[in-house]
């Protein structure tokens, strides 16, 4: 996928979604390889493919800003997005210690 192909997508994603956008095309910087996953990117099959790249904020909460942006593949972005998944899974469900009341 080229720099551009990404850039619209993404920047309808950001539109559609209220997450604010500041890149450029030029912010866009695809590597040959994933930095999750350590397998090549792979621009080429069906768009579900794993090893298709995928544009990902580093921390959501800045949004699509230069330096806050990262080219990993969809298989990178999943297990990424299943490790938060995982913690705030585990964070719910973390047992809570209630004091004891001694009602002599």
């Amino acid at each position: 996928m080229k720099p551009l192909s990404l850039y619209h997508s993404v920047r309808q994603y950001a539109k559609r979604h209220s997450i604010p956008f500041e890149i450029q095309v030029e912010d866009i910087e695809i590597p040959e390889i994933c930095s999750v996953t350590n397998k090549p990117l792979n621009d080429h099959g069906p768009s579900c493919s794993p090893s298709k790249p995928v544009l990902n904020c580093l921390d959501w909460s800045k949004g699509y800003i230069p330096g806050n942006i990262e080219v990993i593949s969809r298989k990178g972005r999943d297990l990424k997005m299943g490790r938060r998944k995982k913690l705030r899974s585990y964070a719910s469900k973390a047992p809570v210690t209630l004091p004891t009341i001694n009602l002599k």
